[in-house]
């Protein structure tokens, strides 16, 4: 999938030890606040993220619902 802004390309995303280390997220978990947190504002649907980071976007949907209520987002 191409950018569709180019400014966005290769665009660095930095995840810090505690969310890399945190026993309580999945890889999936990781990848899907990783494209979050990758955003100024995010707005993206759960069917492009899915897309995106090539998983289901029920997967999406179930990261993005743990990581509210864990307060990463």
């Amino acid at each position: 999938m191409e950018p569709k802004d180019q400014n966005c390309e290769n665009k660095f995303v930095i995840l810090t030890q505690t969310v890399l280390g945190n026993k309580q997220l999945t890889p999936c978990d990781k990848l899907v606040l990783a494209r979050i947190t990758g955003f100024v504002c995010f707005y993206e649907s759960s069917a492009t993220t899915a897309e995106f980071l090539g998983i289901g976007e029920d997967t999406v949907k179930k990261s993005k619902q743990k990581l509210e209520r864990l307060g990463y987002i």
